[in-house]
């Protein structure tokens, strides 16, 4: 991301006791990773060419700084840092949203129009049925379900909401009267139909399903919560933030927990 919101406030209280060096070198790591939106690497040497410190007062700097980092399998993460790029991806999303339903709805008006067209210029000489069966009759592929998720069980939100209830008691806990219509139930639902159409990449069961029925997609997302309370990061034992079912199932969050971003070190 281009942009960040800088709390004054906030940067004042937290780096007082920071030399302008000292200073100098926070700002500069935490630009890189909202420029890249990924964890600092954990390598102080890359920090020290990331932050431009080449002297010793410099490179002391970064040393100093990286105590605002929390180490992770993936590298340094910033509980602050992921929650504003967390927020920012929520609003991108919505954003995203209204763009392709306004143009879903532009598409629809001016199809609309266009057999509108069509239809009043049949040729009034040439009976009904006779115009029909001259005119190429071609099936509507917007209207057929791709193959590969044809016959897909429905999203269970409740069962996975117990599901998630059972395995992270510690996260905040989602009401099930406001999540099937909420603005998260449609991620969660796209998560569901990843699991029920991806397969195996490697192993015995590579080529195969991760999922094909009901009670194997329950399955799986009992063990995806299970891995999830393992991170100390997103559990929140390692720092003051942790998350929640919304921000599991946002697609970015979910890959990245899929690649181990967030696995304990120690556990990597």
């Amino acid at each position: 991301m281009n942009f960040y919101k800088h709390y004054i406030g906030d940067f004042q209280r937290d780096t007082s006791h920071l030399s302008m060096t000292e200073r100098g070198a926070y700002l500069a790591l935490i630009h890189h990773y909202y420029a890249t939106e990924l964890p600092l690497p954990s390598d102080y040497a890359a920090l020290c060419r990331i932050a431009g410190a080449f002297t010793k007062p410099e490179r002391d700097a970064v040393k100093v700084v990286m105590a605002f980092f929390t180490v992770v399998d993936s590298g340094l993460m910033h509980n602050r840092i992921e929650a504003e790029l967390h927020k920012a991806g929520e609003i991108s999303t919505t954003n995203r949203d209204i763009a392709v339903a306004r143009e879903a709805r532009r598409r629809a008006e001016k199809e609309a129009h266009q057999q509108h067209e069509a239809c009043t210029k049949r040729d009034t000489n040439v009976p009904r049925i006779e115009h029909e069966q001259s005119t190429p009759q071609t099936p509507d592929t917007r209207l057929n379900t791709s193959s590969s998720e044809a016959g897909l069980p429905d999203c269970p939100h409740e069962d996975l909401i117990d599901l998630y209830s059972k395995c992270l008691p510690m996260l905040a806990q989602p009401r099930k009267s406001l999540w099937r219509k909420g603005k998260n139930a449609p991620a969660l639902r796209a998560r569901w139909r990843w699991v029920m159409t991806e397969s195996h990449e490697t192993g015995e069961k590579a080529g195969q399903r991760l999922a094909t029925t009901r009670e194997e997609g329950l399955a799986w997302f009992e063990r995806f919560f299970n891995f999830v309370g393992g991170s100390n990061f997103l559990t929140g034992v390692s720092s003051a933030w942790s998350c929640d079912l919304g921000w599991l199932v946002k697609a970015e969050n979910f890959e990245k927990v899929l690649q181990g971003n967030y696995t304990n070190k120690e556990n990597a």
